[in-house]
């Protein structure tokens, strides 16, 4: 008999092979595949949350109030820090080892009789999205919160017809082979999972872009909430134990109210949990202040802006994205205005490395460039050319082994500074280990 360790290694293996062979935008092989599985989407109350960045905030908080108010809660999310099993939870609590291989055998199976009808064999993501769909059904979740894994319109999550809600985080450039160039072209995208009659809410978003998204919602007569509508008062500046506020929404208002997740873009993320909470506290959900200020203070958000170590200071994120990396240099220039950093950085060949290092330079001594763990991480060297264009008076270090170049970074913060890893989910997974027993 298999142990749940070995099960876990199966099951990683496999959907790691499953990996090698990309993404397809397409919505016909996740039709197919839920169809042979009784169409499992059909008979959940979902929320569906899109955006380049904020997904993951966005759907652990309002997540956690639901479970809070004694709702069962199924959360897909992607992609996960170190285990596929971190993506199908519910109530927070991964999916067990042995369940997962035998929703993934029963999958597959699927997969492979329409493979023999003459169909395309489905892709990693939507073996993954049959899998949570089925999951959730099965254990009769009362709510179901779904990420987009990449834009919207093609999107194998997108098979949900009339979810409760659908959300829209944000709008920037990220996947831009698949998506397009511009912010119109990728907000056009994203703007793929509004539903008719179906109310949408956005955080904070460029107006080109969210011109698109209002035009797709009045089509769809979809009543739009923005992020501004709830009123967010800071009573003290924010530091590395978070944040404390007062909110004022549309139905829910809650004075002094402690956050733990760290990082100025967090109020963004709350202002639009809060206006999903609403829509469905209107929609009869027994969502109350109480359980809110209960929940918010116990947040936790691994690999975003997270804290693994605090002599020296050691600050671990995933910035895999421009809008990623800006939005953390905000945040550490308000939380850590006068301090210098030691920079370990490492980012995926199909993303946008330049602009993606333009906002980490500011205040960083030293950077040491690595190698994230992953095959599209083949040019990995090129980062350094590129940190030499950016930053000619900023001496860097290369280390393909991440473990060695977060010790040599470690070793090289000086009195009064701190360390910041950021980049890939790959470079993460392996170095937040190194502080971090998961």
């Amino acid at each position: 008999m298999k142990s749940s360790t070995d099960i876990k290694r199966q099951v990683e293996k496999e959907l790691a092979e499953l990996s090698l062979f990309g993404s397809k935008p397409g919505l016909d092989r996740i039709k197919q595949l839920l169809k042979k599985l009784g169409n499992p989407e059909r008979d959940l109350k979902c929320i569906h949350i899109a955006g380049t960045n904020g997904k993951g905030s966005t759907s652990l908080i309002v997540g956690s109030v639901l479970s809070a108010a004694g709702y069962k809660v199924g959360r897909f999310t992607s992609p996960h820090l170190y285990s596929y099993f971190e993506r199908i939870t519910i109530n927070e609590y991964e999916i067990e080892p042995s369940i997962l291989m035998d929703y993934l055998y029963n999958v597959k199976n699927h997969a492979k009789s329409l493979e023999d009808e003459g169909h395309e064999y489905p892709t990693e993501f939507e073996i993954l999205t049959a899998i949570a769909l089925k999951c959730f059904k099965d254990y009769k979740v009362d709510i179901a919160i779904l990420e987009v894994g990449m834009g919207g319109i093609y999107d194998s999550t997108n098979v949900i017809e009339s979810p409760l809600v659908s959300v829209i985080t944000s709008i920037g450039c990220d996947h831009t082979q698949y998506l397009g160039d511009t912010l119109k072209e990728i907000a056009h995208n994203k703007a793929g999972i509004i539903k008719t009659n179906v109310p949408v809410v956005t955080g904070e978003i460029n107006d080109d872009a969210l011109s698109v998204i209002r035009k797709r919602a009045t089509q769809l007569n979809a009543r739009l909430f923005h992020a501004n509508e709830i009123k967010i008062k800071l009573l003290k500046p924010p530091d590395l134990s978070g944040f404390t506020i007062d909110i004022k929404g549309l139905s829910i208002n809650i004075e002094s109210v402690k956050i733990s997740l760290l990082g100025d873009f967090q109020l963004t993320n709350i202002s639009v949990s809060i206006l999903v909470l609403e829509i469905l506290k209107n929609n009869g959900y027994k969502i109350t202040n109480e359980i809110i200020a209960k929940t918010f203070p116990s947040l936790k958000h691994p690999g975003r802006l997270e804290i693994v170590s605090n002599n020296p200071l050691v600050i671990v994120d995933v910035a895999h994205n421009p809008q990623g990396s800006q939005a953390l240099a905000r945040s550490l220039e308000t939380l850590l205005p006068n301090k210098k950093k030691v920079l370990v950085c490492g980012f995926l060949d199909d993303k946008d490395i330049q602009e993606n290092l333009k906002p980490l330079g500011n205040k960083t001594k030293i950077c040491i460039i690595t190698k994230p763990k992953s095959h599209r991480s083949s040019n990995w060297h090129n980062i350094a050319f590129i940190w030499q264009q950016e930053f000619p008076h900023i001496k860097f270090i290369v280390e393909e082994n991440i473990q060695r170049a977060v010790e040599k970074g470690f070793s090289l913060v000086g009195t009064g500074e701190y360390l910041l890893i950021a980049g890939s989910f790959y470079l993460l997974s392996e170095a937040r280990q190194l502080f971090v027993q998961n």
